[in-house]
């Protein structure tokens, strides 16, 4: 049996509350996203769990300017959606975080929302970097980031194509890659 998007949006928001470990957050609503920008002119919105870090690196990203960013740790809010679904027309909406469980489901959540597609940490943003010396360091999954390998094939079925195969194995091995290492790294294969 099918899930429906009511279905798996409700799983995922009940996974975050039941894990919430600190990687898992659930911040309340009292404690607004961060916006970056204007969405009435930008031509790509960016949801992201890493302001601090996109907001520096936002040129490894091959987008349209100007962009907006939209910054949450954790479990997006309802509230964060006018932001992704009313831009203008020829503007394209995005999302940008870890190769983790987290940022996964918090990106499957928002797609069960509206039209976004990823552009996190992923075999193509590491542009071959796992096959040198210059591989961003993979740290150790929390006990629930372990327990959501379990639940992101159901949750996010195409989680493997979104991440690519290095990535994908990563987190196979009990591993993440976060976006900080992972631009650190493309920062020193281009030599910046």
């Amino acid at each position: 049996m099918a899930r429906t998007s009511t279905n798996r949006q409700r799983e995922i928001e009940s996974w975050f509350h039941d894990h919430e470990d600190g990687e898992f957050a659930v911040l309340p609503a009292e404690h607004p996203s961060t916006v970056v920008g204007d969405r009435v002119v930008s031509r790509t919105v960016i949801y992201t769990t890493k302001l601090h870090c996109l907001v520096q690196n936002v040129e490894a990203f091959s987008v349209a300017r100007p962009v907006m960013m939209l910054g949450r740790c954790g479990l997006p809010l309802p509230s964060d959606l006018i932001h992704l679904a009313e831009f203008a027309i020829d503007a394209s909406c995005h999302f940008v975080g870890d190769a983790d469980p987290p940022d996964v489901l918090a990106f499957a959540w928002l797609r069960e929302h509206v039209a976004i597609g990823w552009l996190g940490v992923n075999d193509a943003l590491l542009n071959g970097a796992q096959n040198s010396e210059n591989a961003p360091t993979a740290l150790s999954m929390s006990a629930a980031e372990r327990a959501a390998m379990e639940v992101l094939p159901v949750l996010c079925p195409d989680f493997r194509e979104l991440l690519g195969p290095y990535c994908s194995s990563v987190l196979d091995r009990g591993f993440k890659i976060e976006l900080e290492t992972a631009m650190m790294s493309r920062r020193s294969r281009l030599g910046d």
